[in-house]
């Protein structure tokens, strides 16, 4: 009952966040500010669980957004281990060499 209630209420077609269209995943939830929005589950959870008070669509962005760090990704390595991990799983390498079977 819970879930087709949610599912009714939903003001939106996708998460204001990450754009996620999955209606089986989308609930609608009402800022501090009084605007109502959705959210997919996982960004309702994070909203549900997060300190700071959100009143606006800008807020929930930039605070519930990605917030993996994009600066390491495809850069450098920076050790050993990761270096070699690295070029025995690059496509450069598979292509040269043949798999003895």
């Amino acid at each position: 009952m819970r879930k087709q209630r949610m599912a009714e209420a939903n003001v939106g077609s996708a998460c204001v966040v990450c754009e996620m269209n999955d209606a089986r995943a989308l609930v609608s939830i009402i800022l501090a500010g009084g605007q109502r929005v959705t959210l997919c589950g996982n960004h309702a959870v994070m909203h549900r669980r997060c300190r700071a008070t959100l009143r606006t669509v800008a807020d929930l962005k930039e605070t519930l957004g990605n917030r993996r760090s994009m600066d390491r990704r495809g850069g450098p390595c920076e050790d050993e281990l990761a270096e070699r991990l690295q070029s025995a799983f690059t496509r450069d390498r598979r292509r040269t060499e043949r798999r003895a079977s």
